[in-house]
Parts: structure tokens; sequence; C-alpha cells
């Protein structure tokens, strides 16, 4: 059975980074949120988060959300505001 890593561990705990959504533990974490910079959901994820009461929280630290930047803003197209 090969089963995906969920974390990339280097020097120090402090720098573990999630190689998988932490919602469905199956795709890359390809979205990013402001201000904590945590990149920890997919896009899949991130749009099903948008209408439920998660949707201005972090889901890892659980702090406040500005902005949601996506896959596509990095290539040239914005994210989404969180109102």
């Amino acid at each position: 059975m090969n089963q995906k890593p969920y974390f990339n561990v280097a020097s120090s705990p402090s720098s573990l980074q999630e190689e998988v959504c932490m919602i469905c533990l199956d795709h890359v974490p390809d979205t990013m949120v402001l201000p904590c910079e945590h990149r920890v959901v997919c896009e899949t994820c991130s749009e099903g988060l948008k209408n439920t009461n998660d949707a201005r929280i972090c889901v890892k630290c659980r702090q406040p959300i500005t902005k949601v930047i996506t896959k596509q803003e990095i290539f040239g197209h914005s994210g989404f505001e969180i109102k």
C-alpha cells in the first residue's frame, strides 16, 4: 500500500509543511490564507468552505482570514476577498 506523506519534515518541528489538504486528505494544498499565510487546503475544499461558518477562519490556526490566494492569482489572476 502506497500512502502519501502528510508532512514534509525538515530540520525542526516549526518547519513542518502540509503536503495534503487538511480537509479531503487527498489533494495538494494550493490556496493560501492571509494574514497567517497558511497553505493547508486545496482549491476545491477552499471553494466549498466559502459558504460555511468557517469561511472567515483559517482551518489550521483558527485566526480570521482577510484574503484567500489561489493558484490562479499566483499565475496572474486575483484571489477572492473575505467580506
